[in-house]
């Protein structure tokens, strides 16, 4: 039974992803996952959404595999992809490494200091 190891033994139930990313190729975009299981197998699911919160695809991921290779294909561009969506791995201590957020990176910090340096220049070019 996997009750008798998850309750009684103590053994962990854990999912991580390895790797993501996404990107254009011809007609859609392609997204590569990678993740690991240790500890009791659960099977669980990997889904992929979109920039508005949307599912754009969910992938079952089963007992039976203790890595899961995936390549999604999908219209729109994937913004986070997430293991377990469900929260069904609930003996699972770490959730951060089951969510892996794509969007593209932008640097406020950097906007902040253009935003100081032209307001200096025209500072210093005024009347």
């Amino acid at each position: 039974s996997v009750l008798r190891p998850l309750l009684f033994d103590g053994e962990p139930s854990e999912v991580r992803i390895t790797s993501a990313r996404t990107g254009y190729d011809v007609d859609d975009y392609l997204t590569h996952v990678r993740a690991r299981r240790s500890g009791v197998a659960l099977p669980t699911w990997l889904a992929v959404y979109g920039a508005d919160g949307r599912v754009l695809a969910r992938a079952p991921w089963p007992a039976s595999d203790d890595e899961l290779r995936l390549d999604v294909h999908t219209r729109a561009r994937v913004a986070r992809v997430v293991l377990d969506p469900d929260r069904a791995l609930l003996l699972d201590p770490d959730t951060a490494d089951q969510v892996v957020d794509l969007r593209p990176r932008t640097s406020n910090a950097l906007l902040g200091q253009l935003l100081a340096a032209s307001q200096l220049l025209l500072a210093w070019l005024g009347p």
